[in-house]
């Protein structure tokens, strides 16, 4: 009888765990009309996450015009809303936090809010943002915090604010497609304010590409966003030992006078003019002085001291100049 009865608990575990492994869609989903929707809750009623894209594309015929039917849904491998001519807000969507690929928000033609992603935290591609007629502003990509991929808002007439987009780090963006540029936001008329700080921090990123044109006037081009973004801090000098200083200690520790906008300075030392040979562009961090490097004697010693900032380098910074002490065997 034991026997029996444990046959019968371990069948019924097996079923169970087999409906849970079933309760989520492994691959990509499509919902085409409302009736899809809809019935998501019932058809998956434990299904949080689903691992593979999913598409919310209607037509005139079958339109879809509320997403509530997904509010158990946390995660998803790829977002693409596109093509929904009656959909006038993503309600449904609040609980999710991660999109595990792509966020793409393009041709939904009475589309006027996004809040509903309020709280999504992490896209793990790129975010395309495009061809929305009525969408004023990204309201609900305020917790945002990195993506995995370029960024893309373009052609959407209405759009006069991206400043949802400030806690986003510019370090996360960036093309994993060669030919794809990084950072671009054009042909919306009404957006002119683009110098968010992180737009202008991704602006100083030497290794990133930009596109920004035909926006209105105050971010019609890359150089005119630059414009309005804060300056790199000043240059700093040598407060010990004075520039064209002669006989220095060759243990002497440097000192240069601080700058109140840097938040770290990067040193470069060489016996000649342009040279290297004794620091690389070091980063000493936010502080003023570096000790003792046992300088060469007898040398010319050549200092180049770069502040840094959120936006940038200091630029144009001169190269200072001293000498030191000539020592002898014995002494």
């Amino acid at each position: 009888m034991k026997s029996k009865v444990f046959i019968f608990l371990f069948g019924m575990c097996l079923y169970y765990n087999s409906m849970i492994a079933q309760s989520c869609i492994p691959t990509w989903i499509v919902f085409s009309t409302q009736q899809d929707i809809d019935n998501f809750h019932l058809n998956y009623p434990s299904c949080t996450e689903i691992e593979g894209d999913v598409i919310i594309k209607s037509s005139p015929v079958n339109s879809i015009n509320n997403l509530n039917g997904l509010s158990q849904l946390v995660s998803v491998g790829g977002l693409n809303i596109d093509y929904n001519t009656s959909l006038n807000t993503l309600s449904g969507l609040e609980n999710i936090t991660r999109i595990k690929g792509n966020l793409l928000i393009w041709d939904n033609t009475s589309l006027n809010s996004i809040q509903a992603l309020g709280n999504l935290q992490n896209v793990d591609g790129f975010v395309y943002i495009a061809y929305n007629n009525v969408l004023p502003d990204l309201n609900g990509l305020d917790n945002l915090d990195s993506i995995a991929g370029h960024l893309e808002i373009s052609y959407n007439p209405n759009m006069s604010s991206i400043d949802a987009l400030q806690n986003l780090n510019p370090l996360t963006i960036e093309s994993t497609f060669p030919s794809t540029i990084d950072l671009q936001i054009y042909s919306n008329p009404k957006l002119s304010i683009c110098h968010l700080d992180n737009i202008c921090q991704f602006l100083n990123l030497s290794d990133r590409t930009t596109n920004i044109i035909n926006n209105k006037t105050g971010c019609e081009s890359v150089e005119i966003v630059r414009s309005f973004c804060p300056p790199p801090p000043l240059c700093t000098s040598l407060t010990f030992p004075l520039d064209s200083s002669d006989n220095v200690n060759i243990q002497t520790q440097l000192s240069w006078s601080p700058v109140s906008d840097a938040t770290g300075y990067k040193i470069s030392i060489g016996t000649s003019s342009g040279e290297t040979d004794i620091l690389d562009s070091h980063d000493v961090g936010n502080t003023n002085s570096i000790d003792s490097l046992n300088l060469p004697c007898g040398s010319f010693i050549y200092v180049s001291i770069i502040p840094y900032n959120d936006y940038g380098d200091a630029f144009n910074c001169s190269e200072q100049l001293f000498s030191t002490e000539f020592t002898y065997a014995g002494n």
